[in-house]
């Protein structure tokens, strides 16, 4: 086993996960917050109901993964699994703002590079390097 393989103690694992759905929260949040400032204080012109309902999905996904973690306590394989789906459907969901917000020209594009990072910390190396190259045909 290399170093950087080397996985975490169930109790980092569960702290970093919770973590994780924490920092959801905010993105709920931000998502219409953006889009309002945007339109508001920018004068950009496009739809906020889309990113309102886009913040809503992710509140919705955020409440299953919340109660799925408390009542399952992933651990092992099931853990990574667990993990892999909340970074996969983020970096989705994120795939649906760009799309509304501009597409390859919105500058939240580095919410990506974010999301990477996240999944190199959380999941073990091959299973970030899977992540990385969704993320990438994501961005495609």
């Amino acid at each position: 086993m290399k170093f950087l393989d080397t996985p975490l103690m169930p109790e980092q694992a569960a702290a970093r996960m919770g973590w994780f759905i924490r920092l959801r929260w905010l993105a709920a949040v931000a998502v219409p917050s953006f889009a309002v400032a945007g339109r508001t204080l920018l004068g950009l012109q496009f739809a906020i109901e889309p990113f309102v309902l886009v913040a809503i999905v992710i509140a919705l996904y955020n409440t299953g993964f919340l109660l799925l973690s408390r009542r399952t306590r992933p651990q092992g394989k099931w853990e990574d699994r667990f993990a892999s789906i909340q970074v996969g459907m983020d970096l989705l969901v994120l795939t649906i703002l760009m799309h509304l917000g501009g597409g390859i020209e919105n500058p939240f594009i580095a919410y990506y590079l974010f999301h990477t990072i996240i999944a190199a910390i959380i999941l073990p190396r091959p299973k970030a390097v899977l992540q990385v190259l969704f993320a990438s045909a994501c961005i495609a």
